[in-house]
């Protein structure tokens, strides 16, 4: 899954005077964190483009443990994003207890045009031992389902909100599907059980991966506002990615993830001729 660092959350508990050996300006950023992605204490605010996402947009629940998708689209192609992202964030959570999604529509404002969506790989990587059978498609198939089901509830409660609340046209939503992983990168997608090689896992992860991407196209390809973004092979394979361009087996490191946001950006730019 791509929760990333959770035990950074436990400075919080510092902060209330439970624990006493946590690094003080990593608590400020968490404390910051949490105010912006779950209390709505910040946003940016009359903006085009919004985003929802789990650790591929913010991997140290917001430390600046490294930059990544977010930061990089920001920092190097200059979007202007309202969000509201948090590692470990799943799509069911965002749409039926976070409601990031709507809290970014309601504090963008009025200009809002553009939904990114960056969110599914925990949905599919969650309980990773789930995939170690003989035959995975049962459990791919149940996850894809799920998936697809909440990502059309997000659009159209999403699409009923901002229309309800500006009027105007429905948002343009925007998914992708992840990259190759490396399983050999010791990690939580890493399937331990079951006794499998690391090209049984190799192979199991690709096929998860392109599974995703597949369910996505054909998602886009049914709904006139949604379009799908490709990032498979931006940083080698199938079946794996190039492993120095990786912080773990999910997430790219920093380089990593200005390639992917560089790839992303020119995509989106194609869609919506706008930053």
């Amino acid at each position: 899954m791509l929760r990333s660092v959770a035990p950074r959350f436990l400075c919080l508990f510092a902060a209330a005077g439970l624990f006493g050996a946590c690094d003080t300006s990593k608590q400020d950023d968490l404390v910051t964190a949490i105010e912006c992605n779950i209390l709505s204490l910040c946003y940016q605010e009359n903006t085009r483009f919004g985003m929802v996402g789990d650790s591929w947009t913010d991997f140290g629940y917001g430390a600046q443990v490294q930059r990544d998708l977010h930061d990089w689209l920001i920092q190097d192609h200059g979007y202007r994003l309202t969000s509201v992202v948090l590692a470990g964030q799943t799509i069911s959570g965002d749409l039926n207890t976070a409601r990031g999604f709507q809290r970014v529509i309601e504090q963008a404002g009025p200009n809002l045009a553009y939904m990114l969506v960056s969110l599914g790989g925990n949905d599919m990587l969650d309980d990773i031992n789930d995939y170690a059978v003989a035959d995975i498609t049962p459990v791919v198939n149940a996850r894809l389902n799920a998936y697809e089901s909440n990502l059309r509830s997000l659009v159209a409660q999403g699409d009923y909100i901002k229309q309800n609340r500006y009027g105007g046209q429905p948002l343009t939503w925007i998914i992708h599907g992840y990259d190759y992983a490396n399983p050999a990168l010791v990690s939580f997608c890493n399937v331990t059980a079951g006794g499998l090689s690391l090209a049984e896992k190799e192979s199991r992860m690709q096929t998860i991966l392109d599974a995703f991407n597949a369910r996505q196209i054909a998602i886009a390809a049914s709904m006139s506002n949604v379009y799908h973004l490709d990032l498979r092979a931006t940083l080698g394979g199938p079946p794996t990615s190039n492993p120095t361009l990786k912080l773990d087996c999910i997430h790219p490191n920093e380089i990593g993830f200005r390639i992917i946001a560089s790839r992303y950006a020119g995509m989106l730019n194609l869609i919506t001729q706008e930053r």
